[in-house]
Parts: structure tokens; sequence; C-alpha cells
């Protein structure tokens, strides 16, 4: 049974890294519809600012993603979030290519660290000084290396195979 979660989140987890990735590097505008708006909305900071800034009961993702970690734990960084699955991804990667090296061990959590960043986020949030909240989103952070390393790749395919 528990294989069969593992299976069933890893395939939520590539249909969301894919959507949103494709949504990202789409310079035709066709992923930019109303079926890729549903996985976007579950994005915790995007939609917890435009829940902010409209007081939309559209925007109420962010409640749905915070709801589905108290039932659930961290969901959010490991299924619905692109760069948590990116991260899964790499690390999956470098046990195939050397399985005999360990580098990655369980390492106890810096609780003072986790919290400072929390109140500095909140903080920054609650001021209207958006930039660290935009620096620690990690849906953001996501778009702008999707964006930034597969645009030059798409360019220049475009423009040899034309």
């Amino acid at each position: 049974m528990r294989h069969q979660l593992k299976k069933l989140r890893v395939a939520v987890s590539l249909l969301f890294f894919l959507v949103i990735g494709l949504y990202f590097i789409d310079f035709t505008g066709s992923w930019h519809s109303k079926p890729t708006h549903l996985f976007l909305h579950l994005q915790f900071i995007p939609s917890l600012l435009q829940f902010l800034g409209t007081f939309s009961a559209v925007a109420l993702g962010f409640a749905l993603v915070i709801l589905l970690t108290l039932l659930f734990g961290r969901i959010y960084c490991s299924t619905i979030c692109p760069l948590g699955t990116l991260q899964d991804l790499f690390i999956y990667l470098s046990k195939k290519i050397s399985p005999k090296r360990k580098i990655y061990k369980y390492k106890e959590p810096s609780n003072w660290l986790r919290y400072g960043f929390l109140v500095l986020t909140a903080a920054s949030l609650a001021s209207g000084f958006i930039l660290p909240v935009n620096l620690l989103d990690p849906y953001s952070a996501f778009g702008k290396m999707g964006h930034n390393l597969a645009w030059p790749v798409i360019t220049l395919g475009n423009t040899c195979f034309r």
C-alpha cells in the first residue's frame, strides 16, 4: 500500500512539474489557458499575494495548501511545488549515477534559521516590501530557472529548424 501511495505521489508531482514547466517555457501562449491555471492556483505565494491584493475567493489556493499540509505533512514541497520535484529528480539521478556515494544524510533542522526566515518573510509581507518574499518563493525561483535555462534552447531550436 505504501509503495502504491509513493507511486501516486510521484505521478502527481511529475504532472505538476511538467504542466508548470511547460507554462514557464511556453513561447506560443498556448499553455496560458484555464486548465493550466488550476495548477497555478495551488502555488502558495502567488495565491496568497493574489488573495491579499483582491480578497477574492478564487485566490484561496494557499488556504487549501495549508489545509493539505496540516492533514498530510509536507505535501507542498514533495508534490505541488515544481522546485521540490526538481530537487527530488536531481537526488534520484545522483543516486543512479553513483550509488555508492552517500552524500545525503539526515541533519537535524535548525529551527532558529527556519523561524528566522519565517519572521523575515511575514514581516516583509506585512510591511508591503515584497522583495524577500519574491526571493524565497520556490515557485518563482523554479520559474526563473526554467525560463532562463530553457528559453535559449527553445529559441535556438526554433531558429535552426524553421
